[in-house]
C-alpha cells in the first residue's frame, strides 16, 4: 500500500475567514489582529484542492494545548490533566491515526517544528500557562463567576440551601442527644 498523501487539513481558524468570504465581508476590523486562518471557499467551489501549500505552517493553541502542522508532520502538546505537557511528533502521511510518536527517532524535525511554534507564538501573542494551570477548573470558576454576576439572586438560593443544611444538621444533633439521654 502507498502511504496516504497529506491533504493539508483545514483548521478551526479557517471557519471565520470562510464565512466572511462566503458573505463577501471583509475580515479586517479596526482595532483587531489579523486572522491566522484562510478562506476555504476555493476548495468548496472546487477551484483548489487545498488553500495551504505542502509546507505551509498551521498552528493552534488553547489553554496550553498546542498543535502545529507542516508538510506531512504534526506536533502536539497536551497539558495536564489530559497529557504530560510534552511535545509529540507524528507523520500524518504514513500514520494518519497518530499512533507512533517520532519525537525520539526524529529529533531534528521535532526541534524545527518547535521553533516554528515559538515563532507562531511570538507572532500571535500566545501566553504560557502558569504552573499547575487546569483549564477545566478555570472554566468552572469562570462559569460560576459569570452566573453569579448575571444572576445575583443565586446568592439567595445558595444561602437558603446552606441555611437548610445547617438547620437539618442542628436538628439531627438535637435528636441524637435526646435519644441518648432518654
Amino acid at each position: 500500500l502507498e502511504p496516504m498523501q497529506s491533504s493539508s487539513p483545514a483548521m478551526v481558524s479557517d471557519s471565520t475567514p470562510t464565512l466572511l468570504d462566503w458573505v463577501s465581508a471583509s475580515g479586517a476590523f479596526e482595532g483587531t489582529k489579523v486572522m491566522t486562518g484562510r478562506s476555504l471557499m476555493p476548495v468548496l467551489n472546487g477551484d483548489a484542492a487545498s488553500v495551504y501549500a505542502p509546507n505551509d505552517v498551521r498552528a493552534i493553541e488553547v489553554s496550553g494545548n498546542s498543535a502545529l502542522y507542516m508538510g506531512d508532520y504534526k506536533i502536539t502538546r497536551s497539558m495536564p490533566p489530559v497529557g504530560a505537557g510534552l511535545w509529540r511528533l507524528f507523520n500524518l502521511a504514513s500514520d494518519p491515526g497518530e499512533t507512533t510518536d517520532l519525537a525520539k527517532s526524529e529529533p531534528q524535525i521535532l526541534d524545527g517544528m518547535r521553533q516554528e511554534f515559538e515563532d507562531y507564538s511570538a507572532d500571535v501573542g500566545v501566553l504560557e500557562m502558569p504552573e499547575g494551570y487546569d483549564s477545566a477548573q478555570q472554566i468552572a470558576s469562570n462559569t460560576a463567576e459569570r452566573m453569579l454576576t448575571n444572576y445575583p439572586w443565586l446568592y439567595l438560593i445558595f444561602g437558603a440551601v446552606i441555611a437548610l443544611v445547617l438547620v437539618a444538621v442542628w436538628a439531627l444533633v438535637r435528636f441524637v442527644r435526646r435519644a441518648r439521654t432518654s
